[in-house]
């Protein structure tokens, strides 16, 4: 008699929507590699998904670090001093220790990714007033493509 039970496995982890083999992990492309080094020691020290500060750094500037955006956005991770006074946002490296320590605090604080990116991209203020289903499409899509990428959604 044929041993079914490995399709059955699969079967019920299809059900299930439980993935038997890893997800595509986001890998940094070659303009970030320089960078590559911090952002993997920035989440291993705030326990934070792989890859997660180097799809930021690439949806925020593309890894530039003399990035600068329309809302006073500074730097590799864009961000905007006034908020976030104490960090030299033009100092890439900074940056990347700075954004892993404060995505984690979002964490602890909203209990998701989804929300700590929320909370990054929109501001803390306006995702505790409005919640997440109120957040601008700009800021679902930022979220979207990150989880996605690192394998996360």
């Amino acid at each position: 008699m044929k041993n079914t039970l490995p399709l059955f496995i699969v079967g019920i982890a299809a059900i299930l929507g439980v993935a038997l083999w890893p997800r595509n992990v986001w890998a940094t492309p070659e303009r970030g590699l320089i960078y590559e080094t911090d952002f993997k020691q920035a989440e291993k020290e705030n326990n934070l998904p792989a890859g997660l500060l180097s799809r930021m750094a690439y949806q925020e500037s593309q890894y530039d670090p003399h990035a600068q955006g329309g809302s006073g956005e500074i730097g590799i991770m864009q961000i905007i001093p006034k908020w976030h006074p104490g960090i030299n946002p033009a100092n890439p490296i900074a940056s990347i220790h700075y954004v892993g320590q404060l995505m984690r605090q979002y964490y602890n604080r909203f209990g998701s990714w989804e929300k700590a990116l929320a909370a990054y991209n929109w501001g803390p203020t306006a995702l505790t007033r409005y919640g997440i289903d109120r957040a601008p499409t700009s800021t679902k899509r930022y979220i979207h493509d990150v989880l996605t990428d690192i394998g996360l959604r």
